[in-house]
């Protein structure tokens, strides 16, 4: 009987208890098949093997030439019929006018002779040299110049001493530039015949002096031959020229001009000879298209 109530009451007990048990399955089947469908979706399945297709060579077959054969060894028999029977070389007749031209062709060949290339030297020898030869051709220039032209000094001083010794014969009483510088020297306190010669020779370099400083064009003084202006100047002692004044002029304004530029270029002068004692001392000069005198 006891038995029988303990067997009831499990049943009991069971079927209160089913329903939790059905449930708890059914749940955990549930979330087991959502778990297995959403693994066939977002799980991505095995990648299908790609077959790679070896790379093709299309090539195009070509037979090569066949290569000749290698002679064979000839026989003694065909070497003696080759040796035997030489080939005559046909001998060309040619007319003796053909072998005539062809010699004057030959001779015409050879005796011109291929032209030579000229050599450019380099100038780096005569370059260096040049001044020394400008150098020495300026000297030889000089020398011939110098012995062919007459020394205007020694001709002026000898110009000068004639002079001289025609004044001291003949005494002027002119007040003139010329007449002066002459007079001078003879004056009081010149210091004689020794002073007159002196001053004689500083006179004619003076003018030599002046006259390589002029610059005188004829064809711009319009031609003329004809004209001629006397320039005074005084000397001082140190041979400056203090004053400058034209005692004549010649009436043409750019030979006026062209002695005034020659005195001043001058500027200043060698100093007074040693036995002159006057303090100053008055040049006459007479400019001419031909030189001064």
């Amino acid at each position: 009987m006891k038995k029988n109530l303990n067997r009831h009451a499990y049943l009991l007990r069971v079927m209160e208890e089913e329903p939790r048990v059905l449930f708890f399955t059914f749940a955990v089947s549930a979330i087991l098949h959502m778990i297995f469908f959403a693994a066939l979706i977002f799980v991505p399945g095995p990648k299908p093997y790609k077959h790679f297709s070896p790379s093709v060579i299309n090539v195009s077959m070509v037979t090569l030439p066949g290569q000749k054969k290698a002679p064979g060894r000839l026989t003694g028999f065909e070497l003696e019929k080759k040796i035997a029977k030489p080939e005559k070389a046909p001998v060309s007749r040619i007319s003796p006018e053909r072998v005539a031209k062809s010699d004057r062709d030959s001779s015409k060949a050879i005796s011109v002779s291929p032209k030579r290339k000229r050599i450019k030297k380099s100038l780096k020898k005569k370059t260096f040299k040049s001044s020394r030869v400008v150098k020495s051709v300026i000297a030889r220039v000089e020398k011939k110049v110098e012995e062919a032209r007459p020394n205007p000094v020694a001709e002026a001083i000898d110009r000068l001493k004639n002079k001289v010794a025609i004044d001291r014969k003949e005494p002027q009483s002119g007040t003139g530039a010329t007449s002066s510088s002459i007079s001078v020297p003879g004056s009081p306190g010149g210091g004689g015949k020794k002073a007159l010669e002196l001053i004689d020779i500083y006179r004619a370099q003076i003018s030599y002096y002046i006259e390589k400083n002029w610059a005188f064009s004829k064809q711009l003084a319009g031609g003329r031959t004809d004209l001629a202006a006397v320039v005074v100047i005084r000397i001082m002692r140190n041979g400056e020229i203090k004053d400058v004044w034209f005692e004549k002029k010649s009436g043409n304004s750019y030979f006026d001009e062209s002695a005034y530029k020659a005195v001043m270029k001058s500027n200043p002068l060698p100093m007074l000879p040693k036995g002159y004692l006057r303090p100053y001392y008055n040049l006459g000069l007479i400019f001419t298209p031909s030189g001064l005198r």
